[in-house]
């Protein structure tokens, strides 16, 4: 099962980087930001992979732990980490006559995140809002 990476692991990926945004945070709001990208991540519905040979699961891992390191620069000013909705509810209505004929229907959004979504795609099942993780992620 992935841990939520450590804020020196984040600073380790994003120094060489030259991620300024990540840089001028403090270390409280490093630690908020990983957080706030593992809440971001339950927007993924990953397949369970626990069952998998050792390897796999340390590499799988690793992919959800990059992806959290990826997305946290990104999510560390947001108020909220839907900021954009996911998902998009239009309605339409149709008169004819004395009737009137009304859908609603949603659709999904462009992808706030392509690269996490890319790297997330061997264990990815849907992007879409209301995926649930059949993953644990804890922290040490």
């Amino acid at each position: 099962m992935a841990t939520l990476p450590t804020v020196e692991a984040a600073d380790a990926y994003h120094e060489p980087r030259l991620n300024t945004v990540w840089e001028e945070l403090t270390y409280e709001k490093k630690e908020a930001a990983l957080y706030k990208a593992l809440d971001y991540l339950t927007f993924y519905e990953l397949r369970d992979y626990s069952q998998e040979v050792a390897a796999n699961i340390t590499k799988y891992d690793a992919l959800v732990e990059r992806a959290i390191i990826m997305l946290a620069p990104e999510l560390a000013n947001a108020n909220s980490i839907a900021a954009s909705p996911l998902v998009v509810k239009e309605s339409s209505s149709v008169k004819q006559g004395l009737v009137a004929e009304s859908k609603e229907y949603a659709r999904p959004s462009a992808d706030r995140f392509p690269q996490v979504t890319a790297l997330l795609q061997p264990i990815l099942v849907s992007s879409k809002l209301g995926g649930n993780g059949l993953m644990r992620i804890i922290r040490n």
